[in-house]
């Protein structure tokens, strides 16, 4: 069989060493020029009977037989009935290419479009094939990747194994990349053998095997990074950190921290989070956390069938009564739903055998409480009060409100509810804040409860579900910029006013960095202060006056009894000057932490868009 005939060499991507041809067919065939990989992909002996097109449009010439034996996902397409070539519109389509028939002739090769693009398509294709031909050095965790993706995808198990043994070998030497990847293909085991690498410390080849575990020093920082860990959730970066702690505390601490995290190790091994869908995370205020019971009865001031004109049904049962036009003129989407909201009204009372109404229009799936804030908002009322419930109920609340308010396109709801939401979520619970915000892209959210976080006492040693919504891109930002706040304060604290621990300030730890709280109380007063002089233009030049709090402030030095009076009053063993310009420097790394987050969630929504 004669080989196609081929025109004008061209590479596939600028960092590529193979290349392909156009391949000029014969008369009669879809297109006159297709784009083809080189050897052995490029039909050599005219034997092959399929082509799979990258995404780059690069065809590669296979062999269905070699298919159906490396891929279990490929043994099944190929057993279907295949459409015939002269239907357009068949789902694998005609080829540019074309086989030869024995009598001279050539007949079309179906085409299957393919996700992956040509690196990745040879890398796999090539390992499917005999020995003979040869293989590419994946010489990098990256390398890896996305051929172990594309195996699993099509089920070639041997595929799969011969890249997943690729991937162990990588363990020591980068094993914060072989613990991203672990996550992303779901390789638990591959995952706690990259954590305890992670956390080794000197090996026996430094002559250290005599010493005790405890004196050797680790191998790698708690900090070190890699960015193939930016898509990994926060709480697998967070189970890792705090193993890290664990197994490189002092002894006396590790016994302490061992107490506290009995619970999430078994033996000496890391426990790994769960895995759970997007679309199942709760961020702690989910179904799963349902505080309102469906026989309870909310109460609301849409309970009036007199001054009403419709009836709204929500997931627990409640019925709200509602005017019409206040919902139209407050949102697009219930203004369509209302238009077409008896005839659906009408057929689940129907299927639910409940009495029909006239005036009942639509079942929502949110809660009564959710509904009746959301009709609230879309009412020219006052804005809903929270009182007489706890902050996590309240929380609760304005988070399923907010989801609501973006669902249905209400914006006073969702302005309402997440400013409401960051006021009474960062001081209680700064760290679920950030998530939340970071997940949300509330900007003006991370910022204060990045801020909060900073002057935490300590890690908290307690796995929070909210942590599965949040990225490890936005927790190590938040790691980086709190270090750095603290490193700035204790760089001119008084040794006694801190613990142990001398600075630098640690970058993930359950032991407290100050001593005392109203320490603590007492920075973020200064840090809040100095960002609200910052953002109403008064930078660079600070007032001390106006950058502390009135307590603090001088007055008459006569009443205090004493000629430091800058000291008592602060309860700190360093000046005035020394706390402003301390602010100062604080101000200034909360307006790049800012910076940061701004380019991230600009990056983020770009990528939407894409």
């Amino acid at each position: 069989m004669a080989a196609p005939v081929t025109g004008p060499i061209d590479e596939i991507t600028a960092d590529e060493t193979d290349q392909s041809r156009s391949s000029i067919v014969a008369p009669g065939t879809r297109s006159t020029c297709a784009h083809v990989v080189a050897a052995p992909f490029d039909n050599p002996y005219g034997d092959a009977d399929l082509i799979l097109r990258s995404s780059q449009g690069l065809d590669f010439y296979v062999h269905k037989p070699i298919l159906r034996i490396a891929s279990e996902f490929f043994a099944t397409m190929l057993s279907l009935p295949q459409p015939s070539s002269s239907d357009d519109h068949s789902a694998i389509g005609a080829s540019s290419g074309a086989s030869s028939t024995g009598d001279g002739g050539t007949t079309p090769l179906p085409v299957v479009a393919m996700s992956e693009d040509s690196r990745c398509l040879k890398d796999i294709l090539r390992l499917c094939y005999p020995p003979a031909i040869v293989k590419r050095e994946l010489k990098s965790v990256k390398a890896i990747s996305s051929p172990l993706a594309a195996a699993q995808k099509y089920q070639m198990s041997q595929v799969v194994s011969e890249l997943i043994t690729r991937l162990k070998s990588f363990c020591k030497s980068h094993p914060l990349d072989v613990y991203a990847e672990a996550f992303y293909r779901e390789l638990d085991d591959i995952a706690v053998a990259a954590a305890e690498n992670f956390v080794q410390r000197d090996s026996l080849d430094f002559g250290l095997s005599s010493l005790p575990w405890t004196w050797r020093s680790p191998l790698l920082a708690m900090d070190s990074y890699s960015t193939h860990l930016d898509d990994v959730p926060a709480s697998w970066y967070y189970r890792l950190l705090d193993y890290y702690a664990n197994k490189n505390a002092p002894t006396k601490k590790k016994k302490k921290h061992a107490k506290q995290t009995k619970a999430l190790y078994k033996g000496q091994g890391i426990l790994l989070p769960r895995r759970l869908a997007r679309s199942v995370v709760s961020c702690g205020y989910g179904n799963m956390h349902n505080l309102v019971p469906s026989a309870a009865q909310p109460s609301h001031p849409f309970c009036d069938p007199l001054h009403a004109d419709a009836v709204i049904r929500s997931s627990d049962g409640i019925d709200l009564w509602i005017l019409r036009s206040f919902l139209r003129y407050s949102s697009t989407v219930f203004e369509q739903m209302l238009a077409t909201g008896s005839s659906l009204a009408t057929a689940d009372s129907a299927a639910s055998g409940d009495e029909p109404s006239s005036n009942r229009l639509l079942d929502l799936p949110e809660e009564g409480r959710t509904l009746a804030l959301l009709f609230q908002l879309c009412y020219p009322m006052a804005d809903p009060e929270f009182t007489g419930r706890s902050t996590y109920d309240d929380l609760h609340d304005l988070y399923h409100l907010f989801e609501a308010g973006q669902k249905y396109k209400v914006a006073r709801a969702m302005e309402f509810a997440r400013r409401t939401f960051i006021s009474k979520a960062s001081d209680t619970y700064p760290l679920r804040l950030y998530f939340i915000a970071s997940e949300k892209q509330w900007e003006e959210g991370m910022e204060v409860a990045a801020m909060h976080c900073v002057y935490e006492l300590a890690d908290q040693p307690e796995y929070s579900p909210v942590m599965e919504i949040g990225s490890t891109a936005a927790y190590r930002r938040l790691l980086v910029y709190r270090r750095k706040c603290r490193d700035i304060i204790l760089a001119h604290y008084d040794p006694s006013g801190i613990p142990e621990s001398t600075p630098p300030a640690s970058y993930w730890s359950t032991t407290p960095w100050l001593n005392e709280p109203g320490d603590a109380r007492f920075w973020l007063a200064m840090h809040k202060r100095a960002r609200e002089n910052i953002a109403a233009g008064q930078e660079p030049c600070l007032d001390g006056d106006a950058l502390f709090p009135e307590y603090l402030r001088n007055t008459d030095k006569a009443e205090a009894g004493c000629t430091d009076l800058e000291t008592v009053r602060t309860g700190l063993k360093m000046s005035r000057n020394i706390i402003v310009g301390i602010a100062k420097a604080l101000a200034e790394v909360c307006l790049k932490f800012v910076a940061h987050n701004r380019q991230s969630i600009k990056h983020s929504l770009y990528q939407v868009k894409l």
